[in-house]
């Protein structure tokens, strides 16, 4: 159990490596959505137009489609898998396994 909870803190650590440092994950999980979306027949993908006083949705500030989807989609569910796993996965629960060993 003590090693499981080790592979969480390393996948923790990866993840919130991927979110401050490295656009590669997010730029092979870009190319990947367009070959999807061209395979499906969508057509051209664009972001939501964008207003000065949003309130219903999520106003994103960005330069290019790409930089849409990591700002409005691939962060937050990093920053959200990221909690989850501190939530369900914290140091009260490790030493509540040690304990019961």
């Amino acid at each position: 159990m003590v090693t499981a909870y080790e592979m969480v803190e390393h996948v923790r650590y990866i993840l919130a490596n991927e979110r401050v440092h490295d656009d590669t994950a997010f730029n092979n999980d870009y190319k990947k959505m367009l070959v999807m979306a061209k395979i499906a027949s969508l057509p051209s993908i664009e972001p939501p137009r964008r207003c000065g006083l949003q309130t219903q949705r999520n106003n994103v500030d960005s330069d290019s489609l790409q930089q849409y989807f990591k700002r409005a989609a691939f962060l937050p569910f990093l920053d959200s898998l990221n909690q989850q796993l501190e939530m369900r996965f914290n140091s009260l629960s490790i030493q509540a396994v040690l304990a019961l060993t």
